[in-house]
């Protein structure tokens, strides 16, 4: 260690640090913060006492020169080396006393261009102070909750938690504004909804102008008050069809033939239109389009002009090749009185005219045919000569042909005429029902939803058919035609008390 010249001295050190000052008593509680949490320092967060007691560096640069002198008064002079060394031994405390104080605050960013300062947080206006500082609790608390903000350290500085980036949402393009003539129009259906040709105006101008979301508000709204309108919902389907909204397109449909489930029309609309829209490489599909042909006649297929709904089915089956079906859906459609009950048969027989009965028939009705006519063929056979006995013939299992192609021809002929004769009946049955109920339907002219009002002679003949229905038919025949009735007369209330009073779990 180089000689610097000093000796120790048993004197204490004076002029470095004022051992009597009110700072050294505060036990440094004026520079120490308090929370382990510590936030931005401000002059207005120190007491005004301790501010007042803190020594400068005017103070401490002129102890350090009293000091100074006290010690060279008795050698008078002290040699460069010693100088030196006191010199060291004072910027080294400097800087022991600098480290022990807390680091200053940051100074707020100088705003050049305005020259007007904010409120400088002082000791007479504490409201100041609380408006620029932040608690440190508060700090802790919104750095737990919320991500990206400031949070607070234990040497005082202030780290920003890198945000956590989030997925980009695509943008939602803006809905266009509603031309000024929608909203006159919108307005005059609001405030007089019942006249039905301001709505025919409005739905003629949203279709026009092409604007999805006005072709929507007018729509939903229309069909609040007009559910029964089948063909406005054709209509808004279509449109939503235009913008290649497929799926609200189909929902569009179910919504409107929920509204109306006995619109013939409707259901072949909506049909049409999963048959256009469905992927014919799927494998589900044609049982999807099967299901929604069975649910179409379910709801519909009893009304007595639902002839063109079973007809669909009916051929959209022979499409398939599926013959056994379509000879099942005829069996159903024979026994259902409607107008067209005649051309049904007619059909039906030509279908077994023209198919090989095995491919017409399911596999349990074939087999149980071929052995009764195995049966009869045999009793003939014996009744024509009783000495001899007839051995049973045997026969293929299955649907397989018989060997003999003589009698593979008299079997397939003789098939035909018992499946006609078997529905024959069901036919002859259905044929009387429907010409009791024939007259009602003639007298109906109008069997769908219109404001205009009704006739009185057709109102007086919806009342004459529920009564004949109720006194006649089947429940299930009952609560069709009331539906149907009160599509057509749904402004007369009376109807509506009638249906009530006798259906009053149905209506």
């Amino acid at each position: 260690m180089e000689d610097t010249g000093l000796h120790h001295s048993d004197e204490p050190l004076t002029g470095m640090l004022d051992t009597n000052s009110t700072a050294m008593e505060e036990n440094g509680d004026g520079y120490l913060p308090v929370s382990s949490h510590t936030t931005e320092w401000s002059l207005g967060q120190v007491p005004p006492e301790t501010l007042a007691n803190m020594p400068t560096d005017s103070d401490l640069s002129q102890d350090s020169q009293d000091s100074l002198g006290q010690q060279q008064h008795p050698n008078h002079e002290l040699n460069s080396t010693e100088l030196e060394s006191v010199e060291k031994f004072q910027l080294t405390s400097g800087q022991l006393f600098q480290e022990e104080q807390p680091p200053p605050p940051p100074l707020p960013p100088q705003n050049t261009e305005n020259p007007e300062q904010p409120p400088e947080c002082t000791v007479e206006s504490p409201q100041n102070c609380q408006e620029m500082t932040i608690e440190p609790e508060a700090t802790v608390q919104d750095a737990t909750e919320v991500s990206g903000e400031a949070e607070a350290t234990e040497d005082g500085m202030e780290l920003e938690e890198p945000s956590k980036e989030a997925p980009e949402e695509p943008a939602v393009p803006a809905e266009p504004e509603l031309p000024s003539e929608f909203e006159r129009l919108f307005k005059g259906c609001e405030e007089n909804p019942e006249d039905f040709n301001g709505w025919v105006y409005l739905l003629q101008h949203v279709e026009q102008e092409n604007i999805l979301s006005a072709v929507r508000k007018a729509f939903d709204v229309f069909f609040l008050r007009y559910p029964y309108c089948y063909g406005y919902w054709k209509k808004y389907a279509d449109i939503e069809k235009k913008h290649d909204n497929i799926q609200v397109a189909e929902e569009v449909y179910r919504r409107g033939l929920q509204a109306i489930p006995l619109s013939v029309d409707l259901w072949l609309h909506y049909l049409s239109y999963i048959k256009e829209n469905s992927d014919l490489s799927d494998p589900e599909t044609e049982g999807r389009i099967r299901a929604a042909y069975e649910h179409a006649v379910l709801a519909a297929g009893t009304d007595f002009r639902s002839d063109r709904l079973w007809e669909s089915y009916i051929n959209w089956e022979t499409e398939q090749q599926k013959l056994a079906n379509v000879t099942a859906v005829y069996d159903r459609i024979l026994g259902i009185p409607t107008q067209l009950y005649s051309q049904h048969f007619q059909r039906f027989k030509e279908h077994v005219q023209n198919n090989n009965p095995k491919h017409f028939l399911s596999e349990e009705e074939f087999v149980q045919l071929r052995v009764e006519l195995s049966k009869a063929n045999l009793a003939a056979m014996v009744g024509e000569d009783d000495e001899k006995p007839v051995a049973e013939e045997e026969l293929p299992p299955g649907t397989e042909d018989l060997t003999d192609p003589a009698k593979r021809v008299t079997e397939i002929e003789n098939m035909r005429h018992k499946v006609i004769e078997a529905r024959q009946e069901v036919f002859n049955l259905n044929e009387h029902e429907v010409s009791k109920r024939w007259a009602f339907e003639e007298g109906i002219k109008r069997p769908y939803f219109h404001v205009k009002a009704l006739e009185k002679t057709q109102l007086n003949n919806w009342k004459e058919y529920l009564d004949f229905e109720i006194e006649n038919g089947t429940p299930e025949r009952v609560v069709v035609l009331f539906e149907r009735c009160l599509i057509a007369c749904a402004l007369y209330e009376e109807f509506w008390m009638k249906g009530m009073a006798s259906l009053p779990h149905k209506i």
